[in-house]
């Protein structure tokens, strides 16, 4: 899964899954923010009959029929004064896994005004690509393929020039983790482990941590990230902070 940004004029936004999040204040303003996609005003409709006023980790899903937006999940991150970026990071779990099986790929609309840093972005980001995480090699759901393909995030003009390249990397060493420890003991031998991290090397040229095959150069921090997590047999939030 990758990760994009969307720096042109939202009207030529052309998506079909959007998560946008909202504080407690000032609801109706924040939803004009989205004009683009969808009417304000019937959505606020639809807002207020549901009685949502943004409250932390509120959610409300809509789902449209024969319109470009498909799917549009409205969260909510409380009050702007109280928002820190463990409020965000947490309120993304359940909206990517309610799109995960059905959009190639959503978009990401924050108050990023309120986000003080490029880490804070990259935090949010792994933690939207490490929730929709799918391991189905061995239950009945195996042959499922996961359709989520891309998380692209509008209006960060903020951040520019953000590049995502370390964060994939990090939640690639997770994910690896993750498929260690789920997987039974006949199947995760020497052999099998030797060749995930082949092709986990292969897929992150780099300058940095390297080993060279040939005229290769393979970026070992993802593997070693993944072994960390098995050896330490607990999660760390964030997984970049032992990545390095």
């Amino acid at each position: 899964m990758q990760f994009s940004t969307f720096q042109k004029d939202l009207d030529e936004w052309q998506g079909s899954s959007l998560i946008f999040g909202v504080v407690k204040e000032e609801i109706e303003s924040q939803l004009e923010k989205i004009k683009f996609v969808v009417n304000p005003k019937l959505l606020l409709k639809k807002v207020k009959a549901k009685n949502f006023k943004g409250e932390k980790g509120g959610i409300l899903n809509f789902e449209f029929l024969d319109q470009k937006l498909e799917t549009l999940i409205i969260i909510g991150l409380g009050k702007s004064k109280d928002l820190n970026k463990s409020d965000i990071k947490n309120s993304l779990g359940d909206p990517i896994r309610k799109i995960v099986d059905k959009n190639e790929k959503t978009s990401i609309l924050l108050p990023w005004k309120l986000i003080n840093s490029q880490v804070a972005i990259h935090h949010v980001a792994e933690s939207a690509r490490l929730s929709a995480y799918k391991d189905n090699r061995f239950n009945k759901k195996k042959d499922e393929k996961k359709v989520l393909k891309e998380i692209e995030f509008l209006n960060l003009y903020k951040y520019e020039n953000i590049c995502f390249e370390e964060t994939e990397k990090i939640c690639e060493g997770v994910e690896l983790a993750r498929r260690l420890v789920a997987a039974p003991p006949n199947s995760l031998t020497p052999q099998e482990m030797s060749i995930t991290a082949s092709q986990i090397a292969k897929h992150n040229p780099s300058t940095n941590d390297r080993t060279i095959s040939g005229n290769l150069s393979f970026d070992l921090r993802p593997i070693k990230l993944a072994f960390a997590l098995v050896l330490t047999k607990g999660p760390l939030s964030p997984a970049s902070e032992i990545y390095g």
